[in-house]
């Protein structure tokens, strides 16, 4: 099966090899040239990978030209014993960044302004060798590896779905809020992460509802995700056609738990002000007509992306009035441990 992938991967043509959460089916698609298809609409099949800016980056439409499926079951979760130690060179600047928010937040004009950093790793493994760890880590995620000659390969294990279309019934999610796991007792959040929470299922209601004839919506749960709890809220709606769902994504993305709120102050605040580009960190990817036509999105969170030697990692978090600097840095050093962990 690795031998299979590893022969995939060689050829140089795009590629996904993607497993849905709480699976052991492994699916690849690849395409038969290297032609960077741009999404234009979700009625064909395929696998879609967006950026955070789209008008930055191509939207991208991955063919399903030849396919590969095959039975991958765990027999006992990878647990590491060391995780990748990152220097802290970049504490002070992402420090003052936050501060800055948190005033500009305080100014009025913004509730949420998510601010990233990215942190570089040395790899010593090939990218499927990373991918296997990543399956046999996190089996309650969306785990793929992704590569396009033109935009080169990533890696990642993302717990959070932008949303799910069978048929008419359109299933979301929002997910914010960070708990480091350190023993079995569930998180005790505070008002901060609570209130962070309920701005984003506000947000997704309120873009659902002019495509749905109705929407429900759960209580607020926690859930958790390799070493990390979050707030979860499911949501559920009927669209009015299934042909609104390029217009419900193009709405919804980005989301309040990547970008802020409001979503386009927010947005426009973190290109002027994070000082790097995230890329395709923060955008959207999954698998379009799939099965029985089903389309299910997902947000690329604690992901990576892979050169020959090296690794970027994206990580960040949601700031709000309340956020105190040292506490959102450490929370994103919690964050690099996902990705990190996978190159020890």
């Amino acid at each position: 099966m690795w031998s299979q992938l590893k022969e995939i991967a060689a050829q140089g043509l795009p590629f996904v090899c993607f497993r849905m959460p709480n699976s052991n089916l492994i699916k690849v698609y690849q395409q038969k040239d290297t032609a960077l298809n741009i999404l234009k609409d979700f009625d064909k099949v395929g696998f879609v990978f967006a950026p955070f800016d789209t008008t930055e980056l191509p939207t991208i439409f991955l063919t399903k030209d030849a396919t590969l499926s095959f039975e991958y079951r765990i027999e006992e979760p990878r647990r590491s014993n060391t995780t990748t130690d990152f220097l802290e060179s970049d504490k002070t600047s992402y420090l003052n960044r936050i501060k800055k928010a948190v005033t500009a937040i305080k100014g009025g004009g913004y509730q949420k302004i998510v601010l990233s950093r990215s942190i570089q790793a040395q790899l010593n493994k090939d990218a499927t060798t990373h991918y296997k760890s990543c399956l046999d880590s996190y089996t309650n995620a969306f785990c793929y590896l992704f590569y396009h000659p033109r935009v080169g390969t990533w890696l990642g294990a993302t717990p959070e779905r932008l949303c799910k279309l069978k048929g008419n019934t359109i299933k979301t999610a929002s997910l914010a809020g960070t708990w480091v796991a350190e023993n079995s007792s569930l998180p005790n959040w505070g008002q901060k992460e609570l209130e962070e929470q309920q701005m984003v299922t506000d947000y997704i209601i309120a873009a659902l509802k002019p495509f749905s004839k109705s929407v429900s919506v759960s209580k607020v749960q926690s859930v958790k995700a390799g070493n990390l709890w979050h707030l979860k809220t499911n949501i559920e709606g009927q669209l009015l056609t299934s042909q609104s769902l390029l217009q419900v994504v193009q709405d919804l993305h980005p989301t309040p738990a990547v970008c802020g709120i409001p979503k386009m102050d927010a947005k426009k605040y973190i290109l002027q002000n994070e000082g790097y580009s995230r890329s395709y960190y923060t955008g959207y990817l999954g698998p379009v007509n799939s099965l029985h036509g089903e389309t299910e999105i997902f947000v690329n969170l604690r992901c990576m992306q892979l050169s020959a030697t090296d690794a970027t990692i994206y990580v960040g978090g949601g700031i709000t009035k309340d956020s105190i600097p040292e506490n959102e840095w450490e929370e994103t050093q919690a964050k690099s441990k996902t990705m990190g962990a996978l190159l020890s």
